[in-house]
């Protein structure tokens, strides 16, 4: 599957900031809600979620997991918005971003 659908994506630094806050006991949607203004709970939850999974891949020794999501997480156009040449291959985000075809 290859979409070019345009995806919100946040800097890994506010989502380790939304963990450490669930970590002091904030419920994950509050502390979303505080700090991750410009997009929907439900959609910076998945991110929250998707980086303890690959987190959890580190843990387990699965560098092509962690890498592949570690890429699809924070593409190296982060923190601009996504390009219009970028498009993404496969599901989100276990693919990968491709910016040579749209």
């Amino acid at each position: 599957m290859r979409t070019s659908a345009k995806r919100k994506l946040i800097q890994e630094a506010d989502i380790i900031e939304v963990k450490y806050r669930v970590l002091l006991g904030v419920p994950l949607n509050t502390a979303v809600t505080m700090l991750i203004q410009d997009m929907s709970n439900v959609a910076a939850i998945k991110l929250v979620n998707w980086h303890t999974e690959m987190t959890e891949a580190l843990l387990d020794d699965d560098f092509v997991l962690y890498d592949s999501m570690y890429n699809s997480l924070f593409p190296a156009w982060l923190p601009e918005p996504q390009p219009d040449d970028a498009c993404y291959v496969g599901e989100f985000p276990y693919g990968y971003w491709d910016t040579n075809n749209v």
